[in-house]
């Protein structure tokens, strides 16, 4: 997931590290505004530098800016000597940005090494949230059932952890998990935990995500009020976050949710509002069908 870790590196944080500390973890547009004036400014890989190239990292790929994140990791691919948690990051990045023809032997070969990594780091100084991100991975991979259990054994060793960032990444991916294992239930309520978490994280990127992954469930089984609620407001905090994408794709469902309960004036009035250029390509033919349905209705 959108993973990030900020106090590993080190131990002695200035104000102004605090200051861009608060600016990454509230915005990940925020973050990148002004990210790269703090690498300018900061002595070139020190723990300190990585640790700011981590939130640089965490942005791009929350904000689905996948080229000038490819662009960003290929450096530091195979280098040697890395801090584990920003090497582990690295792999993980570079696993979830391959493109899909990418032999099964190549991407095996960064699963293995992120495990590595991530079984080192946590036999030296364990950190659960790299655990969660290991896990995400399996889901990905396609080992579902492994990493449902790796995060259900998490939530058991961490249900009194007060730390919004995990909980909200800990029951957001076994909401992932429950629903490629399709339990409903499960699903949703996992889902609706990791944005109480998010709410009290206080990210809007990330409380706009949340309540997509509600929405997206609620419209799955047709549960189309709760739905079209949760969606206008990952719509809204989308916006206020500044996240196009996530903005447009949101509106696209939520004009969806609409026009199954054959409410068609307020489905079209919200597809006419979507930026088309930031849509995902796999949602733009099928919004074109969309529109042409609505203004026949409309019309």
């Amino acid at each position: 997931m959108y993973l990030g870790l900020c106090c590993l590196f080190f131990s002695t944080i200035t104000l102004a590290d605090h200051d861009i500390h608060v600016i990454c973890k509230k915005s990940p547009n925020a973050c990148l505004a002004k990210i790269d004036n703090e690498l300018t400014h900061t002595k070139q890989q020190s723990r300190l530098w990585f640790n700011l190239l981590q939130y640089k990292l965490d942005s791009l790929f929350n904000l689905r800016k996948i080229r000038q994140l490819k662009d960003n990791i290929a450096p530091w691919i195979d280098a040697k000597d890395l801090p584990i948690p920003f090497q582990i990051s690295v792999y993980i990045y570079h696993i979830k940005t391959m493109p899909k023809d990418t032999p099964v032997e190549e991407k095996q070969r960064y699963i293995d090494k992120a495990k590595t990594q991530v079984n080192l780091l946590n036999n030296v100084y364990p950190n659960p949230i790299k655990l969660v991100e290991l896990a995400n991975l399996q889901i990905i991979i396609g080992e579902v059932q492994e990493g449902y259990k790796r995060l259900q054994s998490l939530a058991a060793q961490y249900s009194r952890r007060n730390d919004p960032y995990f909980q909200m990444e800990l029951y957001a991916n076994l909401g992932h998990a429950a629903n490629k294992l399709k339990l409903v239930e499960e699903k949703i309520d996992y889902y609706i935990k990791s944005l109480e978490w998010a709410i009290e994280f206080n990210n809007q990127q990330q409380i706009a995500v949340a309540y997509y992954n509600v929405a997206k469930s609620q419209f799955i089984e047709n549960q189309l009020t709760q739905a079209i609620n949760s969606f206008n407001n990952s719509v809204k905090y989308a916006h206020l976050a500044n996240d196009h994408v996530l903005h447009a794709q949101a509106q696209y469902f939520l004009a969806k949710s609409y026009a199954a309960q054959k409410q068609y004036k307020h489905a079209h009035n919200v597809l006419t509002q979507i930026q088309i250029a930031n849509m995902p390509s796999v949602y733009k033919a099928p919004f074109k069908e969309l529109i042409q349905l609505t203004q026949r209705h409309v019309n």
